[in-house]
């Protein structure tokens, strides 16, 4: 993402966009854990739990979004990119370190 930010000149906003973006994970992560803790204490059925992390990730991705937009003070359209990379890049890492776990 520095080389990024350096391409499009945002690099003065970058420290800021960083902290954020960790804020962000920190918390998504925290609200993506309540489904999956219904569904083990027995309080939502498996379709529900999946209702609510599909319902909880959009939220999270729209906070994503809102926070690169106003960090980096840039269009609505490259925040989008920027995020749409971001998630690309956490999914193809995930998958990476699960195959090499099994």
């Amino acid at each position: 993402m520095i080389w990024i930010a350096r391409r499009l000149d945002l690099h003065r906003r970058y420290v800021p966009f960083v902290i954020v973006t960790n804020w962000i994970a920190v918390v998504g992560l925290m609200v993506l854990s309540v489904p999956g803790t219904l569904l083990l204490i027995g309080w939502a059925t498996p379709g529900l739990a999946v209702l609510f992390t599909v319902g909880f990730a959009a939220i999270v991705i729209r906070l994503q979004w809102f926070a690169t937009k106003v960090t980096l003070a840039v269009s609505n359209g490259l925040a989008a990119a920027i995020v749409t990379l971001g998630v690309g890049l956490d999914l193809a890492i995930g998958a990476a370190l699960r195959m090499l776990a099994a």
